[in-house]
């Protein structure tokens, strides 16, 4: 699972079909996590041992039971150069610049990426993204997430990157009264985004323990591709009081 391998999605369905199948025949097990994690599925051939991983909530909470904390405002952020990538596997991203900006374009070819970096003090950090939206479907691209060769959380299998869309006309009224919506299109420009879960369960970024030290961080082919200017690990962004907010609007 942590070795770039693109079939992710693919083995996950049919896992959870096959849990899904066999519960339903003699409901032997207690749940479908269980008997997942007995089995491994065969795709393209290839035998894929697969094992479920436990929820944010859950290692979230862990962390913070361990004692890590938030890294500290003053923390200076991690800034990784896209460009400046230690691994690959398959096809070697190439440069890649648009608007003004340089970066890498990270497409199927590419298995995976890999950056090595420091961090100077541990705590739970954000993960920001410079990134540019490519290719000519209408779908988020998406990438699975590897610090130190291990997904740490389900979510972090499935980061997306949202396309951007405007508009191009009107909604109106047609002759038989039904209102037809308007026709979107794509809106290309480089983007900054805090990886998030893609389900909007939790309300803030997703946090990612760091401790002091060398680490990697790979980012692994999932979906769609996308050009990254750089990557960077920053101190959680501090969220203003309400009534500091609601100050503003009077």
């Amino acid at each position: 699972m942590n070795k770039g391998n693109r079939h992710t999605w693919p083995v996950r369905l049919l896992s959870s079909v096959l849990a899904g199948v066999l519960l339903a025949q003699g409901g032997a097990y207690a749940s479908a996590e269980k008997l997942i994690d007995k089995y491994a599925i065969l795709f393209d051939g290839e035998e894929v041992a697969y094992e479920s991983q436990p929820d944010y909530f859950e290692v979230l909470a862990s962390w913070k039971e361990a004692g890590y904390t938030e890294a500290d405002s003053l923390t200076p952020d991690i800034v990784m150069e896209a460009a400046a990538y230690s691994a690959y596997g398959g096809a070697q991203p190439a440069p890649h610049s648009v608007d003004g900006k340089s970066g890498i374009l990270f497409d199927d070819n590419t298995e995976y990426i890999e950056w090595t970096f420091e961090v100077p003090e541990s705590g739970l950090y954000e993960l920001k993204f410079d990134y540019y939206a490519s290719g000519d479907s209408a779908l988020s691209m998406q990438r699975a997430v590897l610090l130190d060769g291990e997904e740490l959380f389900s979510q972090a299998g499935t980061i997306h990157f949202p396309r951007s869309f405007v508009d191009e006309t009107d909604t109106f009224i047609n002759a038989i009264g039904d209102e037809i919506a308007a026709t979107s299109i794509e809106v290309r420009a480089w983007s900054v985004y805090t990886a998030s879960d893609m389900n909007g369960m939790y309300s803030s970024p997703l946090l990612w323990k760091l401790d002091a030290g060398t680490h990697t961080l790979r980012l692994n082919y999932v979906d769609q591709p996308i050009v990254f200017s750089r990557l960077c690990f920053t101190p959680p962004a501090e969220v203003p009081p309400y009534e500091e907010v609601e100050a503003e609007y009077k």
